[in-house]
């Protein structure tokens, strides 16, 4: 079940970020609440389906 809430808020804040986060006029109101329900939707999924831990990855930017 917090497996599908965070779900659903990544693709709420997803939404949000593709629709309003791209102009400056709407971006400055919107991304407080975008930045909330990004925050929440990881601090719920805590079995990390939905933000993939990738270790390899942080391994290469950490290289670079």
């Amino acid at each position: 079940m917090r497996t599908i809430a965070s779900l659903i808020l990544f693709w709420a804040g997803d939404m949000i970020a593709k629709i309003f986060l791209r102009y400056d006029c709407t971006a400055w109101i919107m991304y407080k609440p975008y930045h909330k329900i990004m925050i929440l939707s990881s601090e719920i999924d805590n079995k990390h389906k939905v933000w993939k831990k990738n270790n390899a990855e942080q391994k290469k930017l950490d290289n670079f």
